[in-house]
């Protein structure tokens, strides 16, 4: 999974300009229950459904597993990351496994953490203060600042940007990231 978000950014960084990442978001919260966004990757492209996660995700062995059907899945191939990378440990775990070998897998699983059923995308485009957020890698790359960006509609519809502010004219609420979590 650490590789896909690394091919991933690197896509990313051919496509930017003005520093600024916008995507279309699809969803809602009743009935779906979730938004998402709609990203190719890989060679040749792929569109992987990611949930944008606007709510607590838990990465804690006690909760239930995404429910993504197989043929969407991403299947890494000899690219993923080792448990030594610097992202493998920048992942905010409650328990941390081990790294007994330099060259094993960085391992974690994704889980949902609430009462109801995990949304059936691919996975998760990570948009938190962490290390391992994309719009943190974007970052510390020099290629957009740290700023995350959603504006959901009362219709299924809105916008993800990444990088530099964009700000709608009127009818938005601003809020920031929570500097700890609640829980």
């Amino acid at each position: 999974m650490g590789l896909l978000l690394l091919h991933l950014l690197l896509i990313l960084l051919l496509l930017l300009q003005n520093h600024l990442l916008v995507f279309p978001v699809s969803g809602n919260v009743y009935p779906l229950g979730y938004y998402y966004v709609l990203l190719n990757i890989e060679n040749p492209p792929k569109v992987f459904d990611l949930d944008i996660a606007l709510a607590v995700i838990s990465l804690g062995s006690n909760a239930m597993p995404l429910a993504t059907p197989r043929d969407s899945q991403y299947k890494p191939n000899h690219n993923t990351l080792p448990c030594s990378h610097m992202l493998c440990s920048g992942l905010d775990l409650p328990q941390r496994r081990p790294c007994l070998d330099p060259q094993d897998q960085c391992g974690y699983d994704q889980q949902s953490p609430g009462p109801h059923p995990p949304p059936p995308t691919a996975g998760m485009l990570g948009l938190s203060r962490g290390k391992t957020s994309i719009s943190s890698q974007l970052s510390s790359l020099g290629v957009t600042k740290n700023v995350i960006v959603h504006c959901l509609s009362h219709n299924g519809k809105g916008f993800l940007s990444i990088g530099d502010e964009l700000v709608p004219s009127s009818g938005v609420t601003w809020t920031s990231l929570a500097l700890k979590s609640t829980r």
